[in-house]
């Protein structure tokens, strides 16, 4: 409990001061957190998940972002889902050997 209450407040000293959209590193490699706009006045802090590349950048211009542990659990689900694996091998396989102007007139039934 001291831990999670510890890490609570070194969180928000690290965003209390940060500009809006700002991306601060943390030491678990490929999470991030990001101050954001919440309503009209108000801020909030989020997770972005973006894993790192070989020379440790971000592999996505956005990544997944994240306010909610139910939100991580539900798309942890999806990520691992086999219909999800299948999905993104056959458009991995896709990109490498057709043209898209194909596909535009025939919806895909996964």
């Amino acid at each position: 409990m001291k831990a999670e209450q510890e890490l609570k407040q070194e969180i928000i000293n690290t965003m209390v001061n940060a500009k809006m959209w700002m991306r601060k590193p943390t030491t678990a490699k490929g999470i991030f957190l990001i101050k954001v706009p919440q309503g009209t006045t108000g801020e909030k802090v989020m997770i972005e998940i973006n894993p790192l590349d070989d020379q440790g950048r971000p592999i996505k211009r956005r990544g997944l972002f994240l306010s909610d542990v139910n939100e991580l659990r539900e798309f942890s689900k999806v990520f691992s889902s086999e219909k999800a694996v299948k999905a993104v091998n056959a458009v991995q396989e896709i990109n490498k050997e057709i043209n898209l102007k194909n596909l535009r007139e025939n919806p895909v039934n996964l």
